[in-house]
């Protein structure tokens, strides 16, 4: 391997800052970057409902002790399981995202949580509850940083911010929605609910590309072709092109 001296380091730089303040100046097609932030905003809904059921969960089966007896301790490990899964879950999220991409880690972990959810769905005891609420939060700590770095390598650069601050408030709508269902329904129809809405996510997210950063990163050049021109259309060459030198030199410097 040949080290890259200053003075080469100093002129991809510059070529680097060069290309970025010429992307600036035009805006990616709306198509591709609606069709990326409705499927990131709707995956966040999930992981809402997801991360809120332990609310409604807990006082339904204190309200009904003949569907499923709980107690103190069963409740706590109920809440500690997920947790414990999505601390597991966050921090396995780099070699999951870095081996299998973005797409295709957001699409196994919200079918992790379809099936957590589902699980806990048709539970007869708290058994199946505790695997249910450990899948959903593993699934919860890989797909969450996976879609916030989706979304930020593919957003238009003038949109990135904005974009990125509304995953939290969509993953918020989604505790407040699961928050209302629970007062009108009972738990399981609510998980049966949540695991319809993650399989969609499953689905949703076949709508998009790979993170072109990470096909670079693995050699895939004429794949990160492919979603440059998705992102900007085929008519914008000169713009697919300086987005494809602008990665190709911010992984080899």
């Amino acid at each position: 391997m040949t080290d890259i001296t200053p003075l080469e380091n100093e002129a991809a730089t510059s070529d680097t800052i060069t290309i970025e303040n010429e992307l600036e100046r035009r805006r990616r097609p709306l198509r591709p970057q609606v069709i990326l932030a409705t499927v990131a905003y709707f995956t966040a809904v999930c992981n809402g409902l997801n991360g809120g059921f332990s609310a409604i969960l807990l006082p339904q089966l204190r309200t009904h002790p003949e569907d499923i007896s709980v107690d103190k301790e069963i409740e706590s490990w109920i809440v500690s399981l997920y947790l414990m899964g999505t601390t597991i879950g966050c921090l396995s999220s780099g070699i999951i995202l870095d081996t299998w991409g973005r797409r295709l880690s957001a699409q196994i972990s919200f079918l992790i949580i379809c099936i957590g959810l589902a699980l806990m769905s048709v539970a007869s005891s708290h058994h199946l509850i505790y695997v249910g609420r450990a899948l959903g939060g593993f699934g919860k700590g890989v797909s969450a940083p996976g879609i916030c770095f989706h979304l930020e390598e593919m957003a238009d650069p003038k949109l990135r911010g904005a974009l990125s601050a509304c995953l939290i408030l969509t993953y918020t709508i989604g505790i407040m929605l699961v928050s209302l269902l629970g007062t009108h329904m009972g738990w399981r129809i609510v998980a049966g609910l949540g695991a319809g809405a993650s399989f969609l996510s499953v689905v949703f997210y076949s709508l998009l590309r790979e993170s072109p950063v990470w096909l670079v990163r693995k050699n895939r050049i004429n794949e990160a072709d492919e979603v440059y021109n998705w992102l900007w259309g085929s008519t914008h060459h000169t713009q697919v092109g300086d987005s494809f030198s602008l990665i190709i030199i911010s992984n080899t410097t």
